[in-house]
């Protein structure tokens, strides 16, 4: 039997109000990852959209913000060849 080696990393992101610079955050650490064999990368809880109690920020909230944040990330592990989660 042949044994597999899965490369694990688990990435700690500050997040912030800002989305954006959330989203940068965390596509440099799957491009970091990619570069670094790893096969399977691990983000904290609410790591893209902070996390927060305050229902104001969740009002203003859109499906279509999410829609989009989704769409940034499943490119790039597809681009980079690894999973998240």
């Amino acid at each position: 039997m042949s044994e597999k080696t899965i490369r694990v990393a688990t990435c700690q992101l500050l997040s912030s109000k800002d989305i954006g610079e959330n989203i940068s955050k965390a596509l440099n650490f799957i491009e970091l990852c990619s570069t670094d064999n790893v096969d399977i990368v691990a983000f904290p809880e609410g790591c893209l959209f902070e996390y927060c109690c305050r229902p104001e920020y969740w009002k203003q909230m859109l499906p279509a913000t999410f829609a989009k944040v989704e769409h940034y990330i499943s490119n790039a592990f597809k681009k980079c060849n690894i999973n998240i989660i």
